[in-house]
């Protein structure tokens, strides 16, 4: 517990960045739909649809470099070869960039992919420089890096929103790329800077191909993971009217909230697993930890339900999956922020990619079911969830320590039993929150009563410090 506590406190600076991103996140979630049309916003959401997928266009190799670092320090490492890998990027994004504005702009005519074209080199030399930091386990650098990025998207909603007021989403991709452009200038050039004494060297074609061999295999079953991310969308998008995919695609956007936190404590532990990954019960207390903390997550629903209802009417059609999206947040949470990062760290890279293969293709029926049967969008959100469900229990069984255990199972399903009985009761929102709250505390204490004392300890010893 010790360590993770450490962990934590290395981490605190990391964690308060991405909670302000969340502050953002929440503004664009709310404003944004308030200020654009719903054909505008179903723009924009198609829009980062697209953004989803841009880092498989590194081909590999930035996270190869992710494998190869991770866990290691900065001071131990060969700069002069991660210089002429970024150099190497550079090019390689150019081209692409060259190749996908031609096909966007004068043969499909898409306008959210013609933004994404420009979008993809900043964001991948961004990508670089996030996975390089989090490797190294470098989180001051790491967060230096968000926040300019959360401060400069906050501008931008804040433009848009109350001194431009235009319902066009137009001009807010082209200040989120702008914002990126910058960010990855400056970042370009810190780098750089910091180790001008480090010459670029000359590789050859075999060494960029080892390094990119084994990061196309991550690369691809995180790409699978992320597509099982937004398969449903595709699905909503494909089947449903341009309203309905607004609508589905908001209540994506509010999920994405919690993401946040969660990618914020997937990105602090991979450097910290891959140093304990032998560690069987660092691992098991670290799933355990996890499992609690998002537990408390399907709570925000009830608050966001009332928001949704007061301020943002036109969206309320949103609550009809976003009920049952948010209950997908403990499997999420702990797939991300473990089993991902255990996959990677003991470089078990094939077996999570043949994972990722298997899941993706269970995902995939259970929405052509859900479309097929059903033909509604609450629908592709329980295939969605199922999907989920089944992954987090799949991948258990490849690490030994955190594989799926009876309480485990009847905790959870304590859990989602009794949100389910919360939202057909309806009860407001006050009794909602204080009656899920109580049941969650009872069923944290029956299954995890020494792992909760564990985390208060560990949250009080960091407030008196």
């Amino acid at each position: 517990m010790l360590s993770i506590k450490n962990n934590i406190k290395k981490s605190a600076r990391l964690i308060f960045v991405d909670f302000f991103g969340l502050v953002v996140g929440i503004l664009n979630g709310f404003f944004l739909p308030m200020v654009f049309s719903i054909e505008g916003y179903a723009l924009f959401r198609t829009f980062t649809l697209y953004a989803t997928y841009a880092v498989v266009f590194s081909f590999g190799l930035t996270d190869g470099l992710y494998l190869i670092l991770g866990g290691k320090e900065e001071s131990k490492i060969d700069v002069s070869k991660t210089k002429a890998y970024y150099f190497f990027l550079i090019k390689l994004q150019a081209a692409i960039f060259v190749v996908l504005f031609i096909l966007s702009y004068l043969i499909l005519k898409d306008t959210a992919l013609i933004f994404f074209s420009f979008f993809i080199m900043p964001l991948q030399l961004i990508h670089f420089f996030r996975l390089y930091y989090r490797a190294l386990g470098e989180f001051d650098k790491y967060s230096s890096l968000q926040i300019v990025l959360v401060v400069l998207e906050l501008l931008n909603t804040l433009f848009i929103v109350f001194y431009f007021k235009s319902d066009n989403p137009n001009l807010f991709i082209t200040f989120k790329i702008l914002n990126h452009i910058i960010v990855a200038v400056l970042f370009t050039i810190i780098f750089y800077r910091n180790h001008k004494d480090a010459k670029t060297v000359k590789l050859e074609r075999v060494d960029y191909y080892k390094v990119m061999k084994s990061g196309f295999i991550v690369l691809m079953a995180d790409m699978a993971a992320a597509l099982m991310f937004s398969l449903d969308r595709w699905f909503v998008m494909i089947f449903f009217s341009k309203q309905e995919f607004a609508y589905y695609s908001f209540a994506v956007s509010i999920l994405n909230l919690f993401l946040v936190f969660i990618t914020s404590i997937t990105n602090i532990f991979y450097s910290y697993i891959s140093k304990r990954i032998k560690d069987c019960k660092y691992i098991k207390n670290l799933k355990n930890y996890v499992l609690i903390v998002s537990s408390f997550f399907p709570l925000g629903y009830f608050l966001l339900k009332f928001i949704i209802e007061t301020y943002l009417l036109k969206y309320v059609d949103a609550l009809e999956v976003l009920w049952i999206l948010v209950l997908m947040l403990p499997f999420i949470s702990v797939v991300n922020v473990l089993y991902v990062n255990l996959y990677k760290a003991s470089k078990s890279i094939k077996i999570y990619l043949k994972r990722m293969i298997v899941m993706l293709f269970i995902s995939f029926v259970l929405n052509i079911l859900a479309v097929s049967i059903f033909d509604t969008t609450a629908a592709i959100s329980w295939a969605t969830l199922i999907s989920f469900i089944i992954w987090y229990i799949y991948s258990s069984k490849d690490f030994e320590s955190v594989a799926v255990k009876t309480k485990e199972i009847v905790y959870l399903s304590v859990l989602i039993i009794s949100f389910i009985w919360l939202k057909v009761a309806d009860f407001n929102l006050l009794l909602s929150i204080f009656i899920f709250l109580l049941i969650l505390i009872i069923d944290v204490i029956t299954f995890y009563k020494d792992d909760s004392i564990n985390i208060l300890k560990t949250i009080r010893n960091n407030l008196y410090r």
